[in-house]
């Protein structure tokens, strides 16, 4: 079975099992399984973040496509190919992703600083359980 990298910013869809019809939207390159279905959004056509979101709220109508039997639902690769997508005017999701870029560098930053304060905690905390530093109010 030969390996295929996904580029940053492919769009993953849980296509098996309990977790069917979960989209994620990966920031690294990656590789998945049979259990993935991935799209590589054509950036000059659609944004991933326009297609990303237009799958999260497409969660129900995901699961409502499976078919298979009760204990291992499944959407197939031609079930999944058949998925409509609208794809509005080119300005409108340029638009779109000028709005998702700025939160987008937000909530990385977020993450960035959620990692900084972690280290600290995790540093600070241990020196406060043995007392070689004190709290005083």
């Amino acid at each position: 079975m030969a390996t295929r990298l996904l580029p940053k910013n492919s769009v993953l869809v849980t296509c098996i099992g309990s977790d069917m019809g979960k989209v994620a939207l990966n920031k690294i390159e990656c590789v998945t399984n049979q259990q993935i279905n991935s799209i590589i959004p054509d950036e000059k056509v659609l944004s991933a973040d326009y297609l990303y979101y237009n799958l999260v709220f497409k969660y129900d109508y995901l699961r409502n496509i499976a078919t298979g039997g009760s204990t291992m639902p499944i959407i197939n690769k031609s079930r999944f190919e058949q998925i409509e997508i609208v794809i509005p005017k080119y300005e409108v999701v340029r638009s779109f992703q000028l709005l998702m870029n700025n939160l987008n560098s937000k909530n990385e930053e977020n993450i960035r600083q959620i990692k900084i304060l972690s280290q600290i905690r995790d540093g600070l905390l241990p020196k406060l359980m043995t007392g070689k530093i004190e709290i005083h109010a």
